[in-house]
């Protein structure tokens, strides 16, 4: 049976007999009476209700009544798929929607709509304000930008309500083809603030073309300064296509990790740099790329040659970074891939970024001093290796983040001890050792018995040093101190070419060095702390004085 929440409904309910006592009525509560529809004309009677309770009843949509005074209301246990409606109730602080079939952009819209929402679903620790005011941010500059570019020249205040109207509709729909920022889990709520940002912009433009606007000259002002934080788009090189010769066509020059964005800084450096994995398709890469120096880290798009997003923190000094790809569960037990940066730097700090929201939702200090190099083991896609100045590498699990919290816990569960700095990491598959590149020579350790070594225990406080050494070919002492005497080697680079092939690279030795790890295992005697590698392939590199320039490998 079906039952329709009217005047005369209440009245039975409440034996009132007059409209006149609607108006006094604070608090109200319907739960489980089977209503399917709420007439809009009994919420406008209620004139000073605080409190509505219609839980557990059969609503599939709400009237949008303004209700000025509603400060808690519970619509739990309903079939409520659309939020919007919560526009109507500006001084709502109390939410519960739990037992609808809404999902996590419903809980950031409804966080858009109600600026004094302070509990929902009894969560009173909300990030959702957060994150709204993140997307506006965000969204607005690309907003105004891609009106800028496509639909200014089509704007004057000559237009009619419906020439404005088509014309806004036309704007929507274009932006919502475009790749602005935004999570691929919020989707929905993306999309409304889309919606919403450009259909206020335009509102703006036809109300500062209006005599008399009091908000005109502030609201021109707040364009120009949003305007110019906003990111400037860079139009692609018409010539795209590599050539097929080993060259390539230089498409961009960016320089977005200068200090306070000042053209000039030529002393700030990029470390680091590791394209953006495709959660869809695993071995796949996505055009994103990440890049770490000074304060910034930044995600590049390769193929519009533009800084999309940027995070930043003045205290840190950004050196080494690695992408992870984690199964997260987003509602009733279905997961969704999702990608997580991994960066740290000079303070010796862990930062776990959801890049797609540029949220860093976790960090904790790793090691006493500087991060030089973070490496995600091959087979776990939570365990991160941490190589750190202070001598350590340790291993961690840091967990899979519950959404959209950011609730999250990390372990240390493996401490190794190297014999100096670490510069980079790799792990060979092939025969399941951890590689350390250092100071005059590479560390190695067999990790074929991580499980068991990990239900042991034992590991987090003692350091296990290298099983043993590997001497690299040619070998050459680096600079001289000022009494004449040789100085350090750094093997500044290190990376899996395959699951058994190595590249290594000394500083200033002008090659890039490939050896095998079975092969140099099949050569090591029992018990023999270093063994020197027999290359396979001697590659060119520049003989340039600089130190630390890392490099990458890929299997084919």
């Amino acid at each position: 049976m079906t039952a329709v929440l009217t005047v005369e409904y209440l009245q039975k309910k409440l034996w009132v007999n007059t409209n006149n006592s609607f108006s006094d009525i604070k608090v109200l509560s319907i739960k489980q009476e089977g209503i399917t529809e709420i007439d809009g004309s009994v919420l406008q009677k209620l004139t000073s209700l605080q409190e509505l309770d219609v839980s557990g009843n059969g609503l599939s949509s709400f009237p949008s009544v303004k209700l000025d005074c509603l400060k808690r209301l519970n619509i739990s246990d309903n079939s409520i798929a659309d939020v919007t409606f919560l526009e109507a109730f500006p001084n709502l602080e109390e939410l519960i929607v739990a037992g609808n079939p809404l999902d996590f952009s419903d809980c950031y819209i409804a966080a858009s709509l109600l600026p004094n929402l302070r509990t929902l679903d009894d969560r009173k620790d909300l990030k959702f304000t957060q994150i709204v005011e993140r997307y506006n941010s965000m969204l607005l500059p690309q907003i105004q930008e891609a009106w800028e570019e496509n639909f200014s020249s089509s704007w004057n205040d000559r237009l009619s309500e419906q020439e404005i109207f088509d014309l806004t509709e036309k704007f929507v729909a274009f932006l919502k083809k475009e790749k602005l920022y935004g999570h691929h889990l919020l989707q929905k709520f993306k999309d409304f603030k889309v919606d919403t940002l450009a259909r206020e912009l335009v509102s703006s433009l036809h109300a500062d073309h209006c005599p008399g606007s009091s908000q005109s000259a502030k609201r021109s002002r707040n364009k120009r300064a949003v305007t110019k934080r906003g990111a400037k788009k860079v139009k692609p090189s018409e010539n795209m296509t590599l050539p097929p010769v080993d060259d390539f066509t230089l498409n961009y020059m960016l320089r977005c990790h200068s200090r306070r964005d000042n053209p000039s800084d030529h002393k700030s450096q990029v470390w680091r740099c590791a394209f953006e994995p495709d959660p869809a398709n695993p071995g796949k890469s996505l055009t994103t790329v990440a890049t770490c120096g000074s304060h910034f880290v930044c995600l590049i798009d390769c193929k519009a040659g533009i800084v999309r997003k940027r995070y930043q923190d003045d205290k840190e000094d950004f050196f080494c970074l690695a992408w992870t790809t984690v199964a997260v569960v987003i509602e009733r037990a279905r997961t969704q891939n999702i990608n997580i940066l991994i960066v740290g730097g000079k303070r010796g700090i862990v930062y776990l970024i959801d890049v797609e929201e540029l949220v860093c939702y976790g960090k904790w200090s790793g090691h006493k001093k500087a991060l030089g190099s973070i490496l995600i083991h091959p087979e776990y896609p939570t365990f991160v290796f941490t190589g750190s100045a202070d001598h350590l590498i340790v291993l961690w699990d840091i967990g899979v983040p519950t959404l959209p919290e950011y609730t999250f816990e990390h372990r240390k569960l493996l401490v190794l001890r190297a014999p100096h700095e670490v510069l980079q990491l790799a792990f060979c598959t092939a025969t399941s050792h951890l590689i350390a590149a250092c100071e005059d020579y590479c560390s190695v350790w067999h990790m074929a018995d991580l499980e068991s070594d990990l239900e042991d225990g034992q590991h987090t406080n003692a350091h296990r040093l290298p099983d043993f050494d590997v001497e690299l070919p040619g070998q050459v002492e680096v600079g001289n101190n000022n009494d004449g005497e040789t100085g350090v080697v750094y093997v500044d680079g290190l990376a899996m070419v395959s699951d058994d092939v190595i590249a290594t690279k000394i500083a200033r030795q002008g090659c890039i060095y490939l050896w095998r790890m079975s092969e140099t295992l099949e050569r090591r005697e029992r018990q023999v702390k270093s063994v020197a590698v027999r290359p396979i392939a001697q590659l060119e590199w520049a003989d340039t004085e600089q130190i630390y320039i890392s490099c990458a490998g890929s299997g084919v």
